[in-house]
């Protein structure tokens, strides 16, 4: 079984990757393997966590992804 750090690896090293969005309950180790893919990592990139926010709202959403899309 592979790991999601190996899986997003591949999927970002995809010509024209997308925005990634990882799910997955809490303290299986996303920001840790996410953090760890950043550390080698030399495109682009935008880390956000929805535990940050009281309340992901439409706003807040529409701002991460601006912020995300600036970025290209």
């Amino acid at each position: 079984m592979r790991t999601f750090e190996s899986l997003l690896h591949e999927r970002l090293a995809e010509p024209a990757p997308l925005i990634q969005v990882l799910l997955g309950p809490r303290q299986v180790g996303k920001t840790t393997g996410i953090l760890r893919i950043f550390d080698s990592w030399h495109g682009k990139k935008h880390f956000v966590s929805a535990d940050d926010t009281l309340q992901a709202s439409q706003i807040w959403l529409t701002e991460q992804w601006q912020m995300a899309s600036s970025l290209g």
